[in-house]
C-alpha cells in the first residue's frame, strides 16, 4: 500500500460521516445484535426493507461499520488472566512499535496515550507464565520498549 492511500485511509476513518436518526437506529440494533436480519432491522427502525438494505451499504462502505463478529467471553474460551500492560517508546517509534504489535496475538487491544506512558494494551493470557513471556521477554525484546508497568484485571465490567 502506498503512504498516500495509507494516509488517505488513516484520514477517511478519522473523519466523521453525517447520520441521521435512523441511520443511528441501525447501527444500535446491530451493535445490540450483529446477526439481525434485515428485515427485523427494518421493523425496528420503522424502515422498508429496502431502505435498511441501502442505509446498512451505505454505513459499511463508509466504515461507519467496520465488520461484524463473534463477542467471545475470553474466559471460557480458555484465556482467564487479563492485564494491561502501559508501555513507554523511545521517542517518535511509536509507528514502529503499533506495526510489531501484530505479532502478539494475546493483545486485543492498544491504545496511543497523552500520559506518562504511550501505550496501554489489553493482554489475554492462558496463565501467569504466558503473561511473563510476552511482557519480559517480547515486548522488552522490542527496541522501542523503554519499560513497562502491569496492571492486572481483578474483575470487568461489560457495558
Amino acid at each position: 500500500m502506498s503512504g498516500s492511500s495509507a494516509a488517505g485511509g488513516a484520514q477517511a476513518r478519522h473523519s466523521a460521516v453525517e447520520l441521521d436518526e435512523i441511520d443511528r437506529r441501525i447501527v444500535g440494533l446491530l451493535s445490540g445484535d450483529g446477526r439481525m436480519s434485515i428485515r427485523t432491522v427494518a421493523e425496528q427502525a420503522h424502515i422498508s426493507r429496502a431502505s435498511a438494505y441501502a442505509r446498512l451499504e451505505r454505513l459499511r462502505e463508509t466504515g461507519v461499520i467496520t465488520g461484524f463478529r463473534a463477542v467471545v467471553d475470553p474466559h471460557r474460551y480458555g484465556f482467564p488472566l487479563a492485564a494491561y500492560v502501559a508501555v513507554k517508546l523511545r521517542q517518535r517509534s511509536w509507528k514502529a512499535f503499533s506495526q510489531r504489535l501484530h505479532e502478539l496475538p494475546e493483545v486485543e487491544h492498544a491504545a496511543l496515550l497523552s500520559a506518562e506512558y504511550d501505550m496501554l494494551l489489553l493482554v489475554r493470557v492462558r496463565d501467569p507464565e504466558d503473561l511473563r513471556d510476552i511482557v519480559l521477554e517480547r515486548l522488552h525484546a522490542m527496541p522501542e520498549v523503554v519499560t513497562t508497568q502491569t496492571m492486572f484485571v481483578l474483575d470487568e465490567i461489560r457495558t
